[in-house]
């Protein structure tokens, strides 16, 4: 395990190098990352007659990719074929991998590429852990994936549910309707991701960035967001390298130069901030502070 880590670091310092001496683009390796798609609607999984209470926002793990070109982009859909389980001790589901859904470059996604997704979900600081991983092919060819999670943790007698809930926020988010949303103003391909409790949920207009909340909302009449940290990539493959390597919040892949623009080996992150402050050099921090407004600030990556 620790050579493959090992093989896996050097690989990443590798793409890295790659992208800073400009290698074309078919140089650069497609990533895959496990998202947790959010919808409007809320669903609980669960029977009634449960006592755990689980409720998640109508979601289906998926994993994205990034093909050769700037502005192509395609999706690999996992399909949700059983609902969630929650007991005492842990959460369980089970989905499944369209066979016919392969990388650009032909290569078939293999189940260590959705373990290894699944393993940066937990992040660097997590009360569940991924106990049971199994994976088979169905009669129809497709690929049926099982997953365990074990809470190893117990803060309350809501652990399984909270730990659970928890996991999977440390997932990227990925906005259905980001396309739609910010495919005029932002440009088609545009890639939001995050990872914690926090989503970019829209953009009032290129110079307001407003944060949506994954968990329960801030209570009434107190709006409340803890920093999130925030950086800007040049590419996909850069973001979700990122990513992988834990300890980011959200992150701006900008194939079309989306609100920030590449000079020498800075990035400009051009807003407002009309309801959020920005602040720090090397990161960004939001928070709800109407009061300080910046035009402008430079972050090095």
């Amino acid at each position: 395990m620790t050579k493959r880590v090992c093989l896996l670091n050097l690989f990443l310092t590798w793409m890295i190098v790659a992208v800073s001496f400009g290698l074309p683009q078919s140089a650069l390796t497609e990533a895959l990352s496990i998202g947790f798609l959010k919808e409007e609607a809320s669903k609980n999984y669960l029977d009634e007659g449960n006592p755990f209470s689980y409720t998640v926002q109508s979601a289906v793990l998926e994993p994205l990719f990034r093909v050769g070109e700037r502005d192509g982009q395609q999706h690999i859909r996992l399909t949700l074929v059983r609902s969630f389980e929650v007991s005492q001790d842990g959460l369980r589901w089970q989905f499944e991998l369209s066979p016919e859904k392969i990388f650009s470059s032909g290569a078939r996604v293999r189940p260590s590429d959705v373990l290894f997704s699944l393993q940066r979900c937990a992040g660097l600081d997590s009360a569940v852990q991924l106990s049971a991983f199994e994976s088979s092919l169905s009669s129809s060819g497709s690929v049926e994936f099982g997953v365990t999670l074990e809470v190893v943790r117990s803060p309350d007698q809501n652990a399984p549910a909270i730990a659970s809930r928890d996991f999977l926020s440390h997932c990227p988010i990925l906005e259905r309707e980001s396309s739609q949303i910010f495919g005029g103003d932002l440009g088609t391909g545009t890639l939001l991701v995050g990872t914690g409790h926090y989503f970019v949920s829209h953009f009032n207009d290129l110079s307001k960035v407003s944060l949506g909340w994954l968990g329960e909302p801030p209570l009434a009449g107190r709006p409340y967001w803890p920093h999130v940290q925030l950086r800007i990539f040049e590419t996909a493959e850069a973001a979700l390298s990122a990513l992988r390597g834990g300890g980011l919040h959200i992150l701006f892949a900008e194939d079309q130069t989306v609100l920030s623009k590449v000079e020498n080996d800075e990035t400009l992150f051009n807003t407002r901030c009309s309801q959020y402050t920005v602040a720090a050099r090397n990161e960004v921090s939001l928070n709800c502070n109407p009061v300080l407004d910046f035009a402008k600030l430079v972050v090095k990556f």
